[in-house]
């Protein structure tokens, strides 16, 4: 009798279906990096759009509402950043910037393809109950303000009606005024006639004068009575005010930018369309002040006044500047690790709670905005890839300028690991 092998038909079936997945995991366009890379993008995407839905303006009449929403936001939100923190070691070996080994690269490969598709699948159907919460609410929001658009339409057709009924009957009275002095204006003027007739040689003149400025008088209150009819035509209807537009509806705001010099610069998103012409832009502006060296090597960031959130160049741009939207900017630099909190531009100690929130120095003369931020690893010499490659020569960092020339700055300290 022949003895079995110790596996089954199935057992091969599932080892067949593991080394596929190995095999897909380590493929270059559709494999477990280019997977992870699409997914915390579409995660990051996700976390913009809730960054915009906090930033949208209602009716004070949606208060509950919207605090309804924000906090369906917030779950969202810290839904997706509890997932990205608790895989954040994917991030050293599949994300774009792979700074581990290549052993652990391939390790975390296989993992991500064995065993985190249940886990990827269950944030997805979390996120799907999120949004169809958002959705739901927004359609309400969106329901109750069309609905109080109606009303105000309504009411002001009403007060229109009833305001053009009272005009046109005071107009009415003015007409029937005026007609019954032209009536008497031509009585006054038969009067003349007669007094000139009678008087074959010589006319009594005080008969004639006091008959003219009887004429005059009525021309005056005939005259009167025109500038009144005109007025009345004139005057508004109604005292009505259409309810102010959202920011966010409002294409023709242009987007606010303060420079790292505290300049403020309006500017409309239908002239600059793009990161290169703003570039071009911003060398104009700091070629004669501290800066232009940073400029021309890209060593700045921007950040979104409202929800400090760091705007990415690399999105399109029509994501990035939206009109209405007030944009900050800091000038890079890059120091050691300080030995004590102090500001970086004068030196006075401060009472910083920590990296990466932006404080402003309480120094008489300084009033310098800044922000710490932690380097795992020594920054490249390179500029930042933000945007397309120049032919113009980058300036080496040792010619930047000092801290204390700016109004605002981000401080990158390198810590070796």
């Amino acid at each position: 009798m022949a003895t079995g092998f110790g596996f089954s038909v199935g057992d091969v079936i599932a080892c067949t279906k593991v080394a596929k997945s190995v095999y897909l995991a380590f493929r270059d366009g559709t494999g477990a990096s280019s997977t992870y890379q699409r997914f915390v993008a579409d995660l990051n995407g996700l976390l913009c759009g809730l960054e915009e839905i906090r930033c949208l303006e209602f009716d004070e009449s949606q208060k509950y509402q919207r605090l309804a929403l924000q906090e369906a936001a917030d779950q969202c939100q810290q839904t997706i950043e509890t997932f990205l923190l608790q895989h954040a070691k994917f991030k050293a070996t599949l994300g774009k910037e792979q700074t581990a080994s290549k052993l652990r690269t391939r390790f975390h490969k296989v993992e991500w393809a064995l065993f985190m598709k249940s886990e990827v699948d269950n944030l997805r159907t979390q996120i799907l109950g999120h949004t169809t919460t958002i959705n739901t609410l927004l359609i309400t929001m969106q329901s109750s303000t069309a609905a109080q658009q109606t009303s105000t339409i309504k009411d002001y057709n009403q007060a229109t009606l009833a305001q053009s009924a009272l005009m046109m009957k005071e107009t009415q009275n003015l007409i029937g005024q005026t007609h019954n002095m032209l009536g008497t204006q031509a009585d006054t003027l038969s009067r003349i006639l007669n007094i000139l007739e009678v008087s074959k040689t010589q006319p009594n003149i005080q008969d004639v004068r006091s008959v003219m400025i009887e004429a005059f008088d009525m021309n005056m209150k005939v005259y009167r009575m025109a500038l009144d009819l005109q007025k009345s035509q004139a005057q508004p209807q109604v005292d009505y005010q259409a309810p102010a537009l959202p920011r966010q509806v409002e294409r023709q705001r242009p987007v606010e930018l303060e420079d790292a010099h505290g300049r403020v610069t309006p500017f409309h998103v239908e002239f600059i369309n793009s990161f290169e012409a703003l570039q071009a832009v911003l060398e104009a502006r700091f070629r004669h002040v501290p800066g232009w060296k940073k400029v021309k090597n890209m060593e700045y960031i921007m950040k979104e006044s409202n929800s400090k959130r760091q705007l990415d160049f690399k999105a399109p741009w029509e994501s990035v500047f939206l009109p209405g939207r007030s944009v900050t900017m800091s000038m890079v630099f890059w120091m050691p690790p300080p030995s004590a909190l102090r500001c970086p531009g004068c030196q006075l100690e401060s009472q910083e709670s920590g990296t990466e929130c932006e404080i402003q120095c309480q120094g008489p003369s300084c009033k310098l905005w800044y922000e710490r931020v932690v380097d795992l690893e020594k920054p490249s010499l390179k500029t930042f890839d933000i945007y397309p490659s120049r032919s113009e020569p980058i300036w080496p960092p040792k010619t930047e300028d000092a801290i204390h020339e700016f109004r605002r700055v981000q401080v990158r300290h390198t810590i070796a690991v």
